[in-house]
């Protein structure tokens, strides 16, 4: 069920099973009101105007029916664009919100009026009249107006931003940056947002870091640092070296090592001055990735995994896959000195130190993230959210909660959140406690015990499907997909794999 209405004394739902039920005894019965719905719409949203005519959100536009829901017209596609996902009535205002913006009618949605003017995403996930003020969220922020929707000024001094560049955390304090803007802090936990001081409004921040002391900003302008008391950037680099995308790893608040056009830099100074520090790695790499603990600094190559324990003076290579594999490393984690994920072509798994490894997904992840008991990371490519229950021995998609349209750039555990920065919509905010409560029967999961593929879902679809596979013991396994003439289409999964819940897209 994904809305419910009540219109004059009947309950109308929304399904995704392509259909509106309605009842006339509070619940107890329901029948089918779908004459003239085309067939694979999904109701989203419902609302009723001062005349009673009934509107509808779907997947495709903006239905109407003059009859309590017996028979339904859909608005022209060109007046009400895009899904429907919000109705707000007031009187005989009708405004509508759907992934192409704000639709506005004042005769009971025979004529519409596009407005957006303000909005800086036009995504827009909620409406609803405050009196005469009329509020929008578009999944990143909330919005308001007072003159129904000709002009939009953002609620609550939040940034008005859709694409999040990096999102960090420090001292219970959660910092995000906007792609070629401004950086922005909240000290409640996403719920508003304040401009933060120091670094120019031109800067373009590429990532966060931490040292045990400090806060850094990597921007194309230049490091900055935030000590423990401070509320204001400042410009730590001296030398110039820093320009461009690069990205920071702290071994102490002193020692701090870049990687930044393809080398590693370090510094001796907490970030003053830089000299080049790879003289120890083998042939002519290219440096993708970094990661410490508490006494080795780990660096992903072109040409696979090294590892340091003298700050980077000597390098020992970690024997990442066989030759037959693509050795690249794009990402690294650090669970413990034994335990290491790294992604390149594949995600890879060592409990053992890197000595020996064993692939664990057939996609490459990046941007993990530990949170309480849980792994995080984004799936590169279609950068959704995926999470492990076993420190990365398995893993699950977790978008099921994220609108359509959010895009994932980045993500951090910070206080009892999750946090998920997007390219079109701004951050987005989970509670820890409700992943334990949607996956409170995952911890408990015994491995399978046989070899199963399961029914694809969604089906039909367009353009993507996941189909689920388990099996019970290191195997290579090889998934290919074929049409109704018997030509394989695609290979979704070749390679070895530990035993375990799987799915591919």
């Amino acid at each position: 069920i994904l809305a419910v209405f009540d219109c004059n004394g009947i309950i109308f739902a929304g399904t995704t099973l392509h259909n509106v039920l309605y009842s006339t005894d509070h619940g107890s019965t329901w029948m089918e009101s779908d004459s003239g719905l085309i067939s694979n719409s999904v109701q989203l949203a419902f609302g009723s105007s001062s005349d009673s005519t009934i509107f509808a959100g779907t997947d495709l536009g903006l239905f109407t029916s003059s009859d309590t829901g017996k028979s339904w017209v859909q608005t022209d596609r060109k007046d009400v664009q895009g899904e429907v996902r919000a109705i707000a009535v007031n009187g005989e205002c009708v405004v509508v919100g759907s992934d192409s913006g704000v639709f506005f009618s004042n005769d009971d949605g025979k004529t519409w009026e596009k407005r957006v003017h303000g909005l800086k995403s036009l995504f827009v996930s909620s409406l609803v009249w405050d009196n005469d003020i009329l509020l929008c969220g578009t999944g990143a922020w909330i919005y308001s107006s007072a003159d129904s929707g000709k002009d939009w000024t953002l609620a609550d001094g939040g940034p008005d931003v859709s694409y999040i560049n990096a999102i960090g955390t420090h001292n219970g304090v959660v910092f995000a940056a906007v792609r070629q803007g401004r950086t922005y802090l909240s000290t409640d936990n996403g719920g508003r947002w304040d401009q933060t001081k120091g670094i120019p409004d031109s800067a373009s921040v590429t990532s966060f870091a931490k040292s045990p002391s400090h806060f850094y900003a990597c921007t194309d302008h230049g490091l900055f640092k935030l000590n423990d008391t401070d509320t204001t950037w400042v410009n730590v680099d001296t030398t110039g070296v820093l320009t461009g995308s690069y990205s920071l790893t702290a071994w102490s608040d002193t020692t701090l090592f870049v990687e930044s056009g393809g080398k590693l830099y370090r510094s001796k100074d907490g970030g003053s001055n830089w000299a080049e520090s790879d003289s120890g790695l083998a042939g002519n790499l290219i440096l993708a990735s970094m990661a410490i603990d508490d006494t080795e600094l780990f660096v992903g190559t072109s040409d696979g995994l090294y590892c340091s324990s003298d700050s980077g003076i000597l390098w020992q290579e970690l024997a990442v896959v066989d030759s037959s594999q693509q050795p690249a490393v794009g990402s690294i984690f650090i669970i413990n000195r034994d335990t290491i994920l790294l992604s390149g072509s594949n995600t890879f798994y060592s409990s053992d130190g890197g000595t020996t490894w064993a692939c664990v997904s057939n996609y490459q992840l990046h941007n993990f993230v530990e949170a309480v008991n849980y792994i995080l990371a984004l799936r590169y490519g279609i950068e959704t959210p995926y999470l492990s229950t076993d420190y990365g021995s398995n893993w699950r998609d977790i978008s099921y909660n994220l609108s359509n349209g959010v895009d994932p750039t980045c993500l951090i555990s910070a206080s009892s959140y999750i946090f998920l920065g997007s390219r079109f919509s701004g951050v987005w905010r989970l509670p820890i406690s409700y992943i334990d409560s949607v996956l409170s029967g995952i911890r408990g999961l015994k491995s399978p015990d046989r070899f199963q593929l399961g029914q694809n879902y969604p089906n039909p679809f367009n353009p993507t499907t996941t189909i689920q596979y388990e099996i019970p013991r290191q195997e290579r396994v090889t998934l290919e997909i074929y049409d109704v003439l018997g030509q394989k289409v695609s290979t979704l999964v070749d390679g070895m794999l530990q035993p375990g819940q799987y799915a591919a897209m």
